[in-house]
């Protein structure tokens, strides 16, 4: 995950449209419990490269990466953090007061979205008694993500919007791209369950991004050993390094940032290094770049 922020004042023109048929939706469902009426499934399902879209707003602002997992792929979708429909575990008519929401509104991938997180929306604190709420009162700023509302229910599941987000407090990885929460409150522990983010495809992917960058920096030294001076290796490896500091575009950036948290364990202790012809000649320059670039002592 990374820090996502979003102008809530900048809403798609698709949603903007909207208000008459949520009004629909929410007198529906306080005065009859029952869900004849539905979000307009069209609204969200709009092509990514028409600029009305919501899909379109949320593909630039994730840049084209899942909210939850980082990952580019085809089967990108439209998520509600908090779920419209129903709540695993919680009112069964969901926060349908919410599915025009802006600021509920993510990109996600289909496995996170739909496989792993569908009505799940698991909270430390109490779910919010819609019925209480007048219509008019529904509609209201309480619907923002950093409103009273979060305050109230405290989600467990992470969200890239949040202000002051800094997913790294929340989840680690070790080398083999596994995600470890570490927050006391269990938050990254949940959001790691509840969207998948520990699936052994994901993890291997995670990991050969890492790998296979190693493995393109470190060529030039398996073809020519002989070619470099300590000096030029040691300046090879300190641009090696510095492919880590990704951009926000790539994928798995919450991954690089503990490979650069971490180096030695990613990087110097990484079996990848294995493959070069002459490791104690090697690996002695590659500990000087890593001592000098980051300022760290083995």
């Amino acid at each position: 995950m990374r820090k996502v922020k979003k102008n809530l004042n900048d809403i798609p023109q698709r949603l903007r449209n909207c208000n008459a048929h949520l009004d629909r939706i929410i007198n529906e469902r306080k005065n009859t419990g029952t869900k004849a009426i539905q979000a307009q499934f069209n609204i969200y399902s709009g092509l990514a490269e028409d600029v009305n879209s919501v899909k379109y707003k949320l593909k630039n602002l994730y840049k084209g990466k899942c909210a939850y997992c980082e990952s580019i792929k085809d089967d990108m979708t439209v998520d509600h953090y908090r779920p419209k429909d129903s709540v695993s575990g919680g009112n069964k008519l969901g926060y349908f007061w919410l599915c025009y929401e802006w600021s509920n509104l993510l990109y996600s991938c289909s496995d996170c979205n739909q496989i792993y997180k569908g009505y799940k929306f698991p909270i430390l604190g109490r779910y919010f008694d819609f019925t209480s709420k007048s219509s008019a009162e529904l509609k209201t700023d309480l619907n923002k993500l950093n409103s009273n509302l979060n305050k109230f229910e405290k989600p467990l599941i992470l969200n890239p919007e949040e202000k002051n987000f800094s997913p790294e407090k929340y989840i680690k990885f070790n080398r083999d791209g596994k995600p470890i929460g570490i927050d006391s409150k269990g938050r990254g522990t949940t959001t790691i369950l509840d969207c998948g983010l520990d699936k052994t495809i994901l993890n291997g992917r995670r990991k050969a991004k890492l790998d296979n960058l190693l493995l393109y920096s470190i060529a030039f030294l398996i073809k020519n050993p002989d070619k470099y001076t300590d000096e030029e290796m040691v300046l090879e490896f300190k641009e090696m390094l510095e492919k880590l500091k990704c951009k926000i575009s790539d994928e798995y950036t919450l991954f690089y940032k503990w490979s650069l948290k971490n180096v030695k364990e990613f990087v110097y202790d990484n079996p990848i290094l294995r493959k070069l012809p002459d490791t104690g000649k090697f690996k002695i320059n590659l500990k000087k770049a890593i001592e000098e670039k980051f300022e760290v002592t083995f």
